[in-house]
């Protein structure tokens, strides 16, 4: 795409989406399924919970690769927070914002997993001038009234 680009004189930028939340997920990704969990008061298998990851919210994901759309700028960009949060502080803030008690059902650890994956966005800013709007609390309070249909 590079070269393509270079060759017939347009810019080409791309975005690495990593862990986007929110409205509409499909049911089997983390987020739902510990809310499902949640609200029916069944355990969750998870691991121990203290890696670390950066969770951004979709609307901000979205907004972001505008951005990048209506620039002239070239190469990757990391679409994320650069905020680590540890799953377990998803988990709390799910159960704080559903009002239920998160059961820990720790299972193995995924073979193979990091413990740490935390992106780096400085370029977002320093090229787009853009920044995330959405606090982590705010875009889960969103996607739980969502889940539960009162998503305005």
């Amino acid at each position: 795409m590079q070269a393509a680009a270079q060759h017939h004189g347009f810019s080409a930028a791309w975005g690495r989406l990593f862990l986007p939340y929110g409205a509409g997920d499909p049911p089997q990704r983390l987020v739902p399924t510990v809310l499902a969990a949640l609200v029916a008061r069944a355990p969750v298998e998870t691991t121990h919970g203290n890696q670390t990851r950066d969770f951004i919210d979709a609307r901000d994901a979205a907004d972001l690769l505008v951005h990048l759309l209506m620039s002239s700028e070239t190469g990757a960009f990391n679409i994320g927070t650069g905020k680590e949060t540890t799953v377990n502080e998803l988990f709390a803030t799910l159960a704080e914002l559903t009002g239920s008690r998160f059961k820990e059902n720790h299972g193995p650890a995924k073979p193979g997993e990091q413990r740490r994956s935390v992106l780096e966005c400085s370029a977002a800013k320093r090229e787009l001038d853009w920044t995330p709007q959405t606090s982590l609390r705010d875009g889960l309070e969103r996607t739980v009234e969502y889940f539960r249909g009162t998503d305005s």
